[in-house]
């Protein structure tokens, strides 16, 4: 155990470890030093950071590639998508608002599909394609999404949009702007949403859409880890033909893992 914590030290300027903690989530880091109880790392972002031993699974060294930590929820804020998706094989089950439903299924490691319903309004379907990291740190991708309306006609429109994510799945920032097509009209739409690491166990997140001649909502709150399901507290305003500001509970729960 001693030469192990001495080997993992030393290599500490090159090499990268991947901590797996109890809860499942995963963070690949270099580590500085590490004793019986603590082990003290430098993250991706350069921030130093010290974790306790009772809440590590295990540490394993890492290639060039996989530099990055996985969460299931971390593919997404609440309502925003970004270029990192689910794993070929997994699917996922997320609810916000006790109305808003959703299953999200990764056909490949690169195309995520997700069809859900916003009880009683409409009902929905997004297809995303995330193209292979082109650069370090930048991921693009881009999709189409339809609402199909249950009880609301003004809901009924299809989207087309494009994603160029900055940052890792722990912590980054992506753009959005795409097309909304509604009865012949066509209106142009832009977001923006970024999530911030806090640790083993959780995300801070920040969301907006400007979408013209239908308004602008912004989304923002806390997603907290348990297994690689999570639960977010967070609140949204929306301002369009109105002014409302909801407090949104919801959670993300796994159901199939990735295939290997």
């Amino acid at each position: 155990m001693a030469s192990q914590k001495a080997n993992r030290t030393q290599s500490n300027q090159t090499n990268y470890y991947l901590i797996t903690f109890k809860n499942d989530a995963r963070l690949a880091v270099r580590i500085i030093s590490e004793t019986d109880s603590t082990v003290t790392a430098l993250k991706a972002n350069n921030d130093t950071i010290v974790y306790q031993k009772q809440n590590i699974a295990g540490i394993k060294p890492v290639k060039q590639n996989e530099q990055t930590a996985y969460h299931i929820p971390a593919t997404q804020a609440a309502f925003s998508l970004n270029a990192f998706g689910l794993k070929k094989g997994e699917l996922t089950y997320t609810q916000d608002f006790l109305l808003l439903n959703r299953l999200s299924y990764g056909v490949t490691d690169n195309i995520n599909v997700t069809m859900g319903i916003f009880v009683p309004l409409a009902a929905f379907a997004n297809l995303r394609i995330n193209l292979p990291q082109l650069a370090d740190q930048i991921k693009f991708g881009f999709g189409v999404s339809a609402t199909i309306p249950i009880i609301e006609d003004d809901l009924k429109a299809t989207f087309l949009y494009a994603l160029m994510t900055l940052g890792s799945r722990e912590n980054n920032v992506t753009f959005t702007g795409g097309m909304r097509f509604s009865y012949g009209y066509r209106d142009p739409f832009f977001g923006l949403a970024m999530i911030f690491h806090t640790g083993p166990k959780g995300y801070y997140y920040l969301e907006g859409q400007l979408t013209q001649g239908v308004g602008i909502w912004v989304s923002t709150g806390y997603r907290h880890m348990i297994n690689r399901g999570s639960i977010s507290l967070g609140v949204v305003a929306y301002g369009g033909y109105g002014f409302i500001v909801l407090p949104n509970i919801g959670f993300t729960a796994p159901i199939l893992p990735a295939k290997k």
